[in-house]
């Protein structure tokens, strides 16, 4: 008796004969995924007319506007999706440019202002696992930090979205060369993600500790160990 059994339509006459199976439900075409055709926004701006700035020599960025002048509403979220990019001019470009606008003097109420817009380019640079791109999103976050007093307080409820990345780094021992400016500057990854948490914790106030301990689990108080060296 041969076993050889014909696939036919379902629910049809030919499906309650002998030697006869359903071929089942039709399969779904897949869709295509279009996330490799969506652009940095960054790459999309850069040098369009009245763009403020653009890639000059020896490493630097090359303003055509006053530093004062910049609108961090709009060019602070804007330079920290840029840090995500890969290639030149973009990707030194972006991470010098934030570097400027940072480290203007009395910047520090623009960035409070700005803070929930570069929440969102902030998770997004932490989750590329990019480590030059990881490194230099933490060292934007000190110096956002630090820039204001109010700034670290002002953090902590987006805690939430900012942090979880941190737990994949914490414990990862490796050493990345920046060659950011033309200096190359070799930083560990374990340890300037650890340095990035204890300023998170000084400056954020009173509720800091318990907020970073409940989404990383395994870091330590930084305030407590400090006062119990300087008592040793």
């Amino acid at each position: 008796m041969s076993s050889f059994k014909r696939i036919v339509p379902g629910f049809s006459v030919q499906a309650y004969q002998n030697n006869s199976v359903t071929s089942g439900p039709p399969k779904m075409k897949k869709k295509k995924k279009l996330l490799g055709t969506i652009k940095n926004p960054f790459s999309m701006l850069y040098g369009v007319p009245g763009f403020p700035f653009s890639t000059g020599n020896a490493g630097c960025v090359r303003w055509f506007i006053p530093l004062s002048s910049i609108d961090y509403n709009v060019y602070l979220p804007l330079l920290f999706h840029g840090i995500r990019e890969s290639t030149y001019p973009y990707d030194n470009c972006a991470a010098l440019a934030l570097r400027d606008i940072l480290d203007e003097p009395n910047c520090g109420s623009h960035v409070l202002e700005a803070l929930p817009k570069i929440i969102l380019p902030i998770r997004k640079a932490l989750d590329t696992e990019r480590w030059i791109v990881i490194i230099r999103t933490f060292m934007a976050l000190q110096k956002i930090v630090t820039c204001d007093s109010r700034i670290g307080e002002a953090l902590i409820p987006f805690f939430r979205y900012i942090l979880p990345p941190f737990n994949r780094y914490l414990f990862i021992n490796v050493e990345v060369l920046d060659d950011l400016n033309r200096k190359n500057v070799i930083v560990n990854v374990m340890d300037i993600c650890r340095k990035t948490l204890n300023l998170l914790e000084i400056k954020g106030g009173l509720f800091a500790y318990t907020n970073i301990k409940n989404i990383i689990p395994t870091y330590e108080k930084t305030i407590t160990l400090s006062k119990s060296c300087q008592a040793q």
